[in-house]
This record gives structure tokens, C-alpha cells and sequence, in this order.
């Protein structure tokens, strides 16, 4: 069954993390160029990223994110909280 195989049964293997960051894009469909392999492409067009502290519930200032080259600023985002944990 489905549901079995979607169960994860280490737990005791998990470790607890300081940070959870929720990420959620937005997207435009466009036609596709290539009409045979599918019908609407997915264009970024923003993301919003929040941090959560897990130690104490304190929730960070978002970043929003709209516009051009939105994957490029994501990943962007994303290293400079990596850089800002491992200082912590």
C-alpha cells in the first residue's frame, strides 16, 4: 500500500533542527514552444521565504521576492541564511 511505503518508520535516526525556513513560489503558465512534449511551461515569477525558530517559536522578518531571475535570488537567499546558521 501506498500509504505504508510514505511512512517513515527511523525516527530515532531524525535530529532536531534550529531552523525550518517555508518557501513558496509563484508561478505564471505560458505556452510551451514545443507543443509535443507539453502544453504550458511554469515561469518563476516570486518567492517569499520565512525562517522559524524551533528553539523558541521566534519567527524572522520574511523575504519577498518578485520579479526577474527569481530562482538566481532564491538560491542567493538561501546561501546567505546557510552562512548566517553556521555562525551561530
Amino acid at each position: 500500500m501506498a500509504e505504508d511505503r510514505d511512512k517513515w518508520k527511523k525516527v530515532q535516526k531524525a535530529f532536531a533542527v534550529p531552523y525550518v525556513v517555508y518557501v513558496d513560489f509563484e508561478i505564471f503558465l505560458t505556452p510551451s514552444a514545443n507543443k509535443d512534449d507539453s502544453v504550458s511551461e511554469h515561469v518563476p515569477s516570486g518567492f517569499c521565504c520565512l525562517k522559524v525558530s524551533r528553539v523558541d517559536d521566534e519567527i524572522f522578518e520574511p523575504c519577498l521576492c518578485l520579479g526577474a531571475d527569481v530562482v538566481a535570488k532564491f538560491f542567493d537567499h538561501i546561501y546567505d541564511e546557510k552562512k548566517r546558521y553556521a555562525k551561530r
